[in-house]
Formats: structure tokens, C-alpha cells, sequence
């Protein structure tokens, strides 16, 4: 017997986490999810946010960690988001930013 998984999109037969993937807080009490933010190398970076979806923490985890957690959902905005950062003219001292 065999079944055919090629209608099936890649992302949902992969373990490696992505940016966007949400997975479930363990044992905070502020924190009740993990959103990855990068994925970089060996380790997936995240913040977590409590139940309001207000930021709490932040935190690092190897990729392996993430692979045998269940994901709970994903955040497809992550994907597209553009970010526009602003030097503050007051840090600057010579020219070059301190």
C-alpha cells in the first residue's frame, strides 16, 4: 500500500520551522505563544505574546527543538511585512552612529 502526498504543499510536510509558524507557550504565565520571527543557520528566533497578541518575550531555539513541537497556526503577514528603521540625529557623534 501507498499513498500519494503530492498534492500536498511542501510546507506542511516539512519539520524545519519558517517565519510566520505559531507554536504553543509551555509553563509561562504571560506568554501564550511562539511566533518565528527568523530562522537563521540552526536556531529559529521568536517573541512571544500573551493572550491580548501583546509582545512579552523573546527568545532563541535550535531548529531541532522546534521540529518536534506542534505548530498551532501561521502568521502570513510576517512573509511581507516592510519595516522602515529611522536614525535618531541625536546618536550620532561625528558623523557615525555611537
Amino acid at each position: 500500500m501507498k499513498f500519494n502526498v503530492e498534492n500536498i504543499p511542501a510546507e506542511l510536510m516539512e519539520d524545519a520551522p519558517r517565519v510566520g509558524d505559531v507554536y504553543p507557550a509551555k509553563g509561562g504565565a504571560v506568554t501564550s505563544a511562539w511566533i518565528v520571527m527568523a530562522v537563521r543557520n540552526n536556531n529559529a528566533h521568536l517573541i512571544g505574546v500573551n493572550k491580548e497578541g501583546q509582545i512579552t518575550s523573546t527568545t532563541s531555539y535550535g531548529v531541532h527543538t522546534l521540529s518536534s513541537r506542534d505548530r498551532i497556526g501561521f502568521c502570513p503577514e510576517l512573509l511581507d511585512m516592510d519595516l522602515t528603521l529611522q536614525i535618531d540625529p541625536s546618536s550620532l557623534r561625528y558623523g557615525q552612529p555611537r
